[in-house]
């Protein structure tokens, strides 16, 4: 009898334990272990009916409780080991403390691939002016991504020397809107086969836009 009580006891622990869930809207799948650094995450708790989580610990980084079944964590950056949270459960009356939560969280860096300059498809190289004229803003090359980054395109100065005129063109873009920029506009009216667009002094902004960083340039060649 002692032996079915403790093997009750301990399905019944189990099936409590893995039913408190933490789930972001940034995360396609709850089990997902992959966190971005530098990414601020907001979690929902679930819990089993009955049982209430209490508090939040990590091993690093910082969590805030934003409400009873809410709380962020932020990952800090240069962290490569695997982020585990723990948590004190309350149920019946009775309080566990210190449960490990069942997910190890991987902290991962963008892909460099991220901080490129993307024109529809294109990141570079060889680009049809159709495609050139459906393009209405300048975005980064996140569409891979499970999240989107914190990051954004800030500024860049595009310069072009089209053949139909002998006028060449040095364009401010900024905020990346294409279709709103009479002189952008302009521009795609004398291009043709073979002109190139250079994009350099590219700036993207993270969730500050006040802080800024340089990306690498970014060439286009109209087929």
């Amino acid at each position: 009898m002692r032996i079915i009580l403790s093997l009750l006891l301990f399905f019944y622990t189990t099936n409590l334990f893995s039913q408190v869930k933490f789930l972001s809207p940034t995360m396609k799948n709850p089990e997902d272990s992959t966190l971005y650094i530098g990414i601020r995450y907001d979690f929902k708790i679930e819990s089993a009916i009955g049982s209430k989580v209490n508090s939040i610990h990590v091993n690093k980084g910082t969590v805030e409780h934003l409400s009873d079944s809410t709380f962020s964590y932020t990952l800090p950056d240069e962290w490569t080991a695997d982020i585990t949270f723990t948590y004190d459960l309350s149920s019946k009356g009775k309080l566990r403390k210190g449960i490990i939560y069942h997910v190890k969280y991987k902290p991962v860096n963008f892909p460099d691939a991220v901080f490129r300059l993307r024109l529809g498809t294109k990141t570079g190289g060889h680009i049809s002016l159709a495609e050139l004229k459906s393009v209405t803003a300048i975005k980064l090359n996140d569409e891979e991504l499970k999240i989107k980054p914190p990051y954004a395109f800030n500024r860049c100065e595009l310069s072009c020397n089209p053949k139909k005129t002998n006028d060449g063109f040095v364009i401010s873009l900024s905020g990346g809107d294409l279709k709103n920029n009479k002189e952008y506009q302009l521009l795609l009216s004398k291009l043709s086969k073979g002109d190139i667009l250079y994009f350099e002094n590219i700036k993207i902004s993270g969730p500050d836009t006040s802080i800024t960083r340089a990306m690498g340039s970014a060439i286009f060649t109209i087929e």
